[in-house]
């Protein structure tokens, strides 16, 4: 037996209930409708990060939400994104004042739109999605004005957080997030995720053993090569099929 449950339909709700008494120092569940936030609520003044999917054999996403990482997650049924419902007040129970950045957003358009299709299908195959009607050019386009709307989004609140704005301060920000997304698993939306909360903690764990604060970088970086190095796919790999 690998697992005791007491009612299929209510498995993804007793499951965030145990891991709420579990953690309850570090996390607070609410119910009717479904997600899990921090404990003490929203952090004031703080970008407060959602992450939102459907839950497959544990809700495993709700055991990111915690003190320097998500400060709300929204379990969906099993293989079934979180409904509107559920997402509206997690992002409200995250929001500090700052303004909230729904990773959720993101994951609901790639994998739930006429847009996430196309652009997943031209990312496999171009030349197939050209032969079946799919608009290349005008897709490539729409995902690059994506990202750098969420590079900006990124570069706002950073600012903000610092404030200070300048020209150069991205050059860091997107190596930095480029070796998370590699690190996480290049064409996969939560191992950029895991990819960028891991460089986080290795710059953390940086900062404390080393006196130079620049060594905290280099510390991250050369763990960084150390990982890649024995998982050059990354920690979560992209999910491929062989064609025959």
């Amino acid at each position: 037996m690998k697992k005791l449950i007491n009612d299929p339909q209510n498995v993804v709700a007793e499951s965030v209930e145990g891991f709420g008494w579990a953690h309850a120092d570090l996390v607070a569940v609410s119910f009717d409708p479904d997600f899990v936030s921090r404990a003490g609520g929203a952090v004031a003044g703080k970008v407060g990060l959602v992450s939102g999917g459907g839950s497959g054999h544990e809700p495993l996403h709700a055991g990111f939400v915690g003190v320097g990482m998500l400060d709300a997650a929204v379990p969906g049924a099993v293989f079934t994104s979180p409904t509107p419902d559920q997402i509206a007040p997690a992002i409200a129970a995250a929001n500090g004042g700052a303004g909230v950045l729904a990773i959720v957003i993101i994951h609901v358009v790639i994998n739930r739109t006429r847009l996430g299709l196309a652009i997943r299908a031209v990312a496999q195959d171009p030349e197939t999605a050209r032969v079946m009607g799919v608009n290349f050019e005008r897709i490539v386009m729409i995902t690059f004005g994506l990202g750098s709307a969420l590079a900006a989004l990124a570069g706002v609140t950073n600012g903000l957080y610092y404030n200070e704005i300048n020209f150069g301060m991205g050059l860091l920000l997107g190596v930095i997030g480029f070796s998370a997304a590699v690190v996480g698993g290049l064409g996969n939306i939560y191992g950029a995720i895991l990819g960028g909360f891991l460089f986080a903690a290795l710059q953390t764990a940086g900062a404390v053993w080393f006196s130079v604060p620049a060594y905290k970088d280099v510390f991250a970086f050369a763990a960084v090569i150390v990982l890649m190095a024995w998982k050059p796919t990354g920690l979560i790999a992209e999910k491929s099929a062989e064609r025959v």
